[in-house]
C-alpha cells in the first residue's frame, strides 16, 4: 500500500484537509497526518521542522501533500522534494508571498484559480488549476425544520466586504432572507440574522429547507477572477439546495439553468428570486440535477484522482 504524508489539519473534521485524508484513503493509500499548525503552537517552529524531517525519514512516504505549510520553512519543503514526490494545493485565492516561496519548492502546485496558476507558472512554479470539491462534515445538528427554513438564505461570515453587505440588505427588504454566519448584526433591520455559523447536519438542513440559497463572491478581486468559485457552491449543491450564484467568467463545469442558476447583479437577482419562488417544480428539478452532478463528479476523491493524474505525467 502506498503512503501519503498529509501536512495540515487533517485530523480536524471541520477542515478540508480531513476530506482530503479521507479521499486518499478511499483511493487505497495509507495516510499519516503531520499537523504543522498544532505542533508549532505547542513546540515552536524550529522543533516542528526537525520533527517533520524525522517523520519523513522514518515513514518514507510515496507522496507528501502540503496544505499551506506556513509553519515549515521553505528549505524543509525542498528537503521533502529531494526524497519523494511532493504536491501543494492552495485552496484560497488570496495572494500570499509565503505561499509562492513554498510553491517553488514542491514538485507540483495546484490552485483554485486558473489566473493564479498562470501567475505562479510565470514565477517558475509547476502550477495547475484544480477547483475545490464538496465536503460537508458529519456533525450533528440542532436546528429544527422551522429554524432552518426561509425563502432565501445566505451562508457565510462577514469579512468586511461592503458590496456583499449592501447586496444582502437590499435583497432582505424584498424577501424573507436569513443570513447565516458571524458579523452580520448590521443587517438585523432587513434580514433574519441568527448570529451563528452552520456546519454538518445544520448546513444540510438550511440547504434543503430554504427555497433559494444565494451565492455571493466575497471581494472585488474574487468577483473578477475567471472560473474561480467558493467551496460553498459545491457544498450547497451536494446538499440538494437550489443555488442562485453570482455569475463567474469562464466557468463551465456546471450549466446555468440545469445544475444551478447564475445572476449578474441585484436587479437580475430580484427577478430570478421572484421567478423561482413561484416555480417550485422547476426549482426542484434544477436542485436535483445539481446535486446528482456534484455527488457523481465533484467530490474530493475525484479531485485527488485529477491531482495524481497530473503528477503521473511529470
Amino acid at each position: 500500500m502506498q503512503r501519503v504524508l498529509l501536512v495540515g489539519r487533517g485530523d480536524d473534521p471541520l477542515r478540508t484537509e480531513y476530506a482530503l485524508k479521507e479521499a486518499f484513503a478511499r483511493l487505497g493509500f495509507s495516510v499519516k497526518v503531520f499537523d504543522d499548525v498544532k505542533l508549532a503552537s505547542w513546540t515552536g517552529e524550529a522543533l516542528t521542522n526537525r520533527l517533520f524531517r524525522g517523520v519523513l525519514r522514518r515513514w518514507s512516504p510515496d507522496l507528501v501533500y502540503f496544505s499551506k505549510a506556513l509553519h515549515l520553512r521553505p528549505e524543509t519543503l525542498s528537503y521533502a522534494s529531494d526524497l519523494c514526490p511532493t504536491v501543494m494545493w492552495y485552496l484560497d485565492s488570496r495572494k500570499d508571498m509565503r505561499i509562492l516561496e513554498r510553491a517553488k519548492r514542491v514538485r507540483c502546485f495546484f490552485t483554485v484559480s486558473p489566473e493564479d496558476a498562470e501567475e505562479f507558472r510565470a514565477e517558475g512554479v509547476m502550477a495547475f488549476h484544480l477547483p475545490q470539491g464538496y465536503y460537508v462534515p458529519k456533525v450533528p445538528g440542532t436546528l429544527s425544520r422551522e429554524e432552518s427554513s426561509s425563502e432565501v438564505a445566505f451562508i457565510g461570515n462577514n469579512n468586511g466586504d461592503e458590496y456583499r453587505l449592501k447586496f444582502l440588505e437590499l435583497l432582505g427588504r424584498r424577501y424573507e432572507l436569513t443570513v447565516w454566519g458571524e458579523g452580520w448584526d448590521a443587517l438585523r433591520r432587513s434580514c433574519r440574522v441568527p448570529g451563528r455559523r452552520v456546519f454538518g447536519e445544520d448546513y444540510r438542513k438550511v440547504c434543503r429547507n430554504s427555497k433559494v440559497i444565494l451565492g455571493l463572491h466575497s471581494f472585488l478581486w474574487m468577483r473578477g477572477k475567471t472560473c474561480t468559485v467558493s467551496n460553498r457552491l459545491w457544498n450547497v449543491l451536494a446538499c440538494g439546495g437550489f443555488l442562485l450564484y453570482q455569475e463567474v467568467r469562464g466557468f463551465d463545469l456546471l450549466r446555468d439553468g440545469k445544475h444551478l442558476v447564475f445572476f449578474s447583479g441585484i436587479v437580475d437577482a430580484y427577478e430570478k428570486v421572484e421567478y423561482y419562488l413561484l416555480h417550485e417544480d422547476e426549482r426542484r428539478r434544477i436542485s436535483s440535477e445539481g446535486q446528482r452532478e456534484v455527488l457523481e463528479n465533484h467530490s474530493y476523491t475525484s479531485r485527488v484522482k485529477e491531482m495524481l493524474e497530473v503528477l503521473s505525467t511529470l
